[in-house]
C-alpha cells in the first residue's frame, strides 16, 4: 500500500507474465471474460476482476491498468 500525495492509497498488484492485449484490456472487466485464450486448461468462472472492480468503486475507489506486451501486468485500485 502506498500512500499518495492527493492524501488517498494507492495498491499495486504486479505480475510479470506476457501482458495484455487492447481486446484483453477492454474487456478486462466484463462479466465471464476469460481472456482471448480461452482453449486453455485454466479454471475459472471470469467472474474476478468484474467483481474486483464492483467492490473497489463502491469503496470510493478507481482501477487502472498498466500493461506491456511481454513485461507484464500492474493492477491498482486507488482510494481518496
Amino acid at each position: 500500500m502506498i500512500e499518495l500525495p492527493e492524501k488517498g492509497w494507492r495498491i499495486d498488484f504486479s505480475d510479470n507474465g506476457q501482458g495484455m492485449d487492447q481486446q484483453t484490456i477492454a474487456r478486462l472487466f466484463d462479466r465471464y471474460y476469460r481472456g482471448t485464450n480461452t482453449d486453455s486448461s485454466i479454471e475459472g468462472s471470469g467472474l474476478g476482476m468484474a467483481i474486483t472492480k464492483e467492490l473497489v468503486q463502491a469503496m470510493g475507489g478507481r482501477i487502472n491498468v498498466s500493461t506491456q506486451m511481454g513485461e507484464g501486468t500492474v493492477i491498482s485500485a486507488l482510494f481518496y
